[in-house]
């Protein structure tokens, strides 16, 4: 996450109004509004970020085990569930 000086560096370069860097800032303070979710066909999961200091969650609308299957078989992509 950008400190306070670089994302005034970073509005600056963009050239933003003062109301969009105050919107802006209001929604970088903002907790997510919702929590990610597996469906039918996605998958999620957890990111542990030391530069963060929190764990992001995260969820993908690719099933990536299914391609992994058909290049390294069903043995290797079965191992990564244990």
């Amino acid at each position: 996450m950008l400190t306070a000086a670089q994302f005034q560096q970073w509005c600056r370069r963009l050239r933003l109004s003062p109301e969009t860097q105050e919107h802006i800032a209001r929604l970088r303070a903002l907790p997510p509004v919702r929590r990610v979710s597996s469906r039918a066909q996605n998958v999620r999961g957890a990111y542990a970020s030391r530069k963060m200091g929190c764990t992001l969650q995260f969820e993908s609308h690719m099933v990536i085990s299914t391609k992994s299957e058909q290049v390294l078989g069903p043995r290797v992509s079965n191992q990564r569930e244990e």
